[in-house]
């Protein structure tokens, strides 16, 4: 006899349902989300500084704004960078490795700076092991909930793994980031290892100098 099959999902999905599929589905070849000219105003959750120039260098311009959410000893390396790049930044400080004892007022801080800043975009880190990361991964996965339209695209950023970090575009970075990276003191290891993947990435999708893995998650514009 033959076996029944029930099909999974609908016929009829909706069209953004089908543009984030297609996006997330691995591919042998990423987009260069870098050469896209459009602009936007972006919004960069670092739950750490320095996290806003190890991991999403290549979106920091006039026209963003990073929000650190903690106080560490390189505060004041990350705010004298950002200030050189005229790139406006506030910071929440919350104490290190404290950030999830802060969660529901870092919950609504960042859902009221979303609803009145008027963003195109929102970088924030992804799932993994650190604590003051994951605190900001979860609080955004809340904050960016389906409401009205307030944003039209979603990145996440990567952390430190013992392979290849989850990305499906990348934006090629100058040499400058190299440069930034290195001022902050104590941070040697943490700048071989991005320099290393970012190398890495540029060379798996076949472009010259480093570039910055993105996995962009969520778009109403593709």
């Amino acid at each position: 006899p033959k076996r029944s099959c029930r099909r999974s999902g609908s016929q009829n999905q909706s069209s953004r349902t089908t543009r984030t599929r297609k996006w997330c589905k691995p591919t042998n070849s990423f987009p260069n989300i870098s050469e896209v000219t459009m602009p936007h105003k972006t919004l960069i959750l670092a739950p750490n500084p320095d996290d806003e120039i190890f991991w999403c260098y290549t979106f920091l311009n006039p026209n963003s704004k990073v929000i650190i959410a903690t106080v560490t000893p390189n505060i004041d390396t990350s705010v004298e960078i950002l200030d050189e790049l005229r790139v406006p930044w506030e910071c929440y400080e919350y104490r290190d490795l404290h950030l999830c004892d802060a969660k529901s007022d870092l919950i609504e801080r960042l859902e009221h700076e979303i609803d009145v800043g008027g963003y195109d975009r929102i970088v924030y880190p992804c799932t993994c092991s650190h604590q003051d990361h994951q605190t900001m991964h979860d609080a955004m996965r809340i904050v960016t909930r389906p409401k009205h339209r307030r944003f039209h695209f979603l990145y996440e950023y990567p952390y430190w793994n013992d392979g290849m970090p989850v990305y499906n575009c990348f934006r090629a970075a100058s040499p400058d980031k190299i440069t930034a990276m290195h001022r902050f003191p104590d941070c040697d290891a943490w700048s071989r290892y991005i320099e290393a993947m970012n190398a890495f990435v540029a060379a798996h999708n076949c472009r010259p100098g480093i570039c910055e893995p993105f996995n962009l998650i969520w778009s109403d514009c593709l």
